[in-house]
């Protein structure tokens, strides 16, 4: 039930979302790119994807600090829709932040594979991708 041709970018700032678009397009590794400002609409979006037995995407990139909710909030609430799958979507940590508070969340987060600092790179976004 995981698409691993799409990826999701979830970020409140809509000029980072544009960039980190033509970041994703340049790399030319997925089918679809999928982009929210709003973290519970992107947890609605996928508990209607799941009703309606439609795949969800394999791959997603996550601000940490959104004014609705944070991004490791986010993780939380996708890991209790998401518990009882074999197998779970890579997602990426996108951040300005360098603060040790952060990066132990970042350590503690099951679904959380990789914590990259903005702005985003097409070679670092490939490698991480490649390394999974």
């Amino acid at each position: 039930m995981i698409n691993f041709k799409e990826i999701v970018l979830l970020d409140d700032n809509n000029d980072t979302n544009f960039y980190n678009q033509d970041v994703v397009e340049e790399i030319n590794i997925f089918d679809t790119i999928s982009v929210f400002e709003s973290p519970v609409k992107l947890l609605k979006e996928i508990e209607n994807r799941l009703q309606q037995k439609v795949d969800i995407p394999g791959y997603f990139i996550v601000d940490i600090k959104m004014p609705e909710m944070e991004g490791f909030e986010f993780l939380d609430e996708l890991e209790m829709i998401i518990e009882d799958f074999e197998e779970f979507p890579h997602i990426f940590i996108l951040t300005t932040s360098n603060h040790k508070r952060d990066q132990e969340q970042f350590k503690k987060s099951f679904l959380a594979k990789s914590y990259l600092t903005k702005p985003l790179m097409p070679e670092t976004l490939k490698k991480e991708i490649e390394s999974m």
